[in-house]
Parts: structure tokens; C-alpha cells; sequence
């Protein structure tokens, strides 16, 4: 960060929320299957990869850039 706090000119506390929310995606799905494997559920934990790219789609839904329309 530079310029008292703004980086590549500013972003907005949804575009930060949005980038800290990818940043931490993999460390859910991760912290996900740890939790499964240690109550014993070890089919469902060696798939938990597979809540990446949904929690990535997810938070980009909620959190993402919003597309401008044309026209304006």
C-alpha cells in the first residue's frame, strides 16, 4: 500500500473485501477438510478441494466488480 493507504489509485472496501475473501478461500476448503478428517470423514475430506472454486465463485457474486452497462 502507498500513498496513505491507496493502492493502483484507490480501491474500494468492496473490491478489498472481495480480494480478502479469495485470498482466503483455499484456507476454508482446507480448514473444511481437516475438521471432516478428524470426525472420521475422510471420503468427504479428500474432496474438499472441490468448495475452491465455489466458494471463488461465491465470493465473486457477492463481493466482485460489478459489470457496467452499455450506454452508460
Amino acid at each position: 500500500m502507498r500513498g496513505g493507504g491507496k493502492l493502483m489509485g484507490g480501491i474500494t472496501t468492496r473490491e478489498r473485501i472481495w480480494r480478502f475473501s479469495r485470498a482466503l478461500t483455499p484456507g476454508i476448503a482446507f480448514a473444511a477438510g481437516l475438521a471432516l478428517s478428524l470426525n472420521g470423514e475422510t471420503r468427504l475430506a479428500t474432496i474438499c478441494w472441490v468448495l475452491i472454486p465455489v466458494l471463488l465463485m461465491l465470493s465473486g457474486a457477492l463481493f466482485g466488480p460489478r459489470k457496467r452497462r452499455a450506454g452508460r
